[in-house]
C-alpha cells in the first residue's frame, strides 16, 4: 500500500507542482576574485603520520593558486 502511495505521489502532476521547496533561497552570484600577481594567494596543507625518514615524518605543501606551482617542505610534527 505504501509503495503504491509513494509511486502515485511521485507521478501525480498536481503533487509535483504543489510540493514545497525545502532549500534555502539562492543568493546573488558573485565572481571569484582573481589574484593580481603570482604568490599573492596561497593554499597550505600538511600530510602527516608518515613513516620517519631522515628525521621527518610530515610534509607541508604550499601551492600558488595562480601558477598551480607546489612546494613540498619536509617537517617534523
Amino acid at each position: 500500500m505504501s509503495r503504491y502511495i509513494r509511486q502515485y505521489i511521485s507521478t501525480c502532476n498536481l503533487c509535483i507542482r504543489t510540493k514545497l521547496i525545502r532549500q534555502a533561497p539562492v543568493g546573488k552570484l558573485h565572481p571569484l576574485w582573481i589574484p593580481d600577481s603570482q604568490w599573492n594567494m596561497l593554499s597550505m596543507d600538511f600530510v602527516v603520520e608518515l613513516p620517519l625518514s631522515s628525521g621527518h615524518n610530515a610534509v607541508m605543501t604550499v601551492v600558488d593558486l595562480v601558477l598551480k606551482q607546489a612546494h613540498f617542505i619536509l617537517t617534523l610534527l
